[in-house]
């Protein structure tokens, strides 16, 4: 429980780094930004990019450990 929490905060952390390394007006959003969850139990996490400038389309890497997290999907 705990460390699915840990991993989410440092998960945004990560994200929000590397907005600005690309452009400072570009905004990467994560929510929930922190939630609770029990063991079998599902969560969505959405992650939004506003760019400063229109793009055609975005990449990034979810990292995870997969003995804590299983991912279901993505879109």
């Amino acid at each position: 429980m705990k460390k699915t929490i840990f991993l989410l905060t440092l998960l945004f952390c990560l994200l929000l780094g590397a907005t600005t390394a690309f452009a400072q007006d570009t905004t990467v959003g994560i929510s929930p930004a922190t939630t609770t969850v029990n063991q079998g139990q599902t969560f969505t996490v959405d992650i939004s990019v506003t760019p400063a400038v229109p793009i055609a389309g975005a990449q990034f890497n979810l990292s995870f450990n997969p003995d804590i997290l299983e991912a279901q999907g993505g879109s």
